[in-house]
């Protein structure tokens, strides 16, 4: 089972972002990030909010607290991301109907 800095870690390298992007996104200094990616330091409720928000998981996930996933769900995980990620580069509105689908 990873821990919640390797949760943030995995999260954040499976959406392409480096720990600046993340920082950038959820309006958290950048050491704090790698802190938190290290286990070094607990982030605050509100941060792991922020960082969830930014990373577009919910706040189980990014603590570990979803139940344990199967390779085929990574998978899924991996592949919704992809393309919300390029949905979202092309600026295609329907964004949420294909989500739906792919659920």
């Amino acid at each position: 089972m990873r821990t919640r800095g390797q949760n943030i870690r995995y999260y954040r390298k499976l959406r392409g972002y480096s720990q600046e992007k993340l920082a950038e996104l959820a309006d958290i200094n950048e050491k704090s990030i790698s802190a938190y990616e290290n286990d070094t330091r607990i982030p605050p409720i509100f941060n792991l909010l922020e960082i969830a928000q930014a990373l577009g998981v919910t706040m189980e996930q990014l603590c570990g607290v979803a139940g344990p996933k199967t390779i085929e769900d990574e998978l899924l995980d991996r592949i919704r991301m992809e393309v919300k990620l390029v949905l979202t580069e092309y600026k295609i509105d329907k964004i949420v109907k294909i989500d739906k689908i792919l659920k």
